[in-house]
């Protein structure tokens, strides 16, 4: 697998062979702007476009774990959202994924409300590159990490447990 998010430089780790390569970043820019775990199904996804290039978001997937990962660096649910050819997110825009039953507020926002598994505070979720398989994929943003259930949620930038009710 390749993570691409952080610095300009792509680790690409190949589990059955235990290898390192380093590539060049190609998909900078584009990220999980905002993660919302709120109460009932007011939950979603917010993708930014920050590249200064439109892009066709069928080029992309959302890949996730339930509770973590049960094995380290290996996607439960791999390509579990995809985008039809021709979805565009223009340069400096969002895209946001919502549960279909999340509150008006929120769907008048949404532009994919297809996806009902949502997390509860402590899933997995990546930003991946279309075409991901379990072991085989690319990273180019995240919320959580691959490995054990953290509990109630994820710690995000110094929040504790700020994946759960946010």
């Amino acid at each position: 697998p390749d993570f691409v998010q952080g610095p300009k430089r792509v680790s690409k780790i190949n589990s059955s062979v235990n290898t390192i390569t380093h590539q060049n970043r190609q998909n900078g820019g584009v990220f999980i702007s905002e993660f919302s775990e709120g109460s009932g199904n007011n939950k979603y996804i917010e993708i930014y476009n920050g590249s200064g290039a439109d892009i066709d978001m069928s080029d992309y997937s959302i890949s996730s774990c339930s509770n973590g990962c049960n094995i380290e660096n290996e996607f439960e649910y791999p390509d579990n959202v995809t985008f039809e050819p021709g979805t565009i997110l223009i340069a400096d825009d969002v895209f946001v994924i919502a549960h279909p039953s999340a509150d008006d507020f929120i769907l008048a926002q949404a532009d994919y409300t297809g996806y009902t598994y949502f997390s509860n505070g402590d899933d997995f979720h990546a930003l991946t590159l279309a075409g991901a398989t379990s072991s085989d994929y690319v990273v180019i943003d995240k919320v959580g990490e691959f490995g054990a259930d953290p509990g109630s949620g994820w710690d995000v930038a110094g929040i504790s447990q700020g994946t759960k009710d946010h």
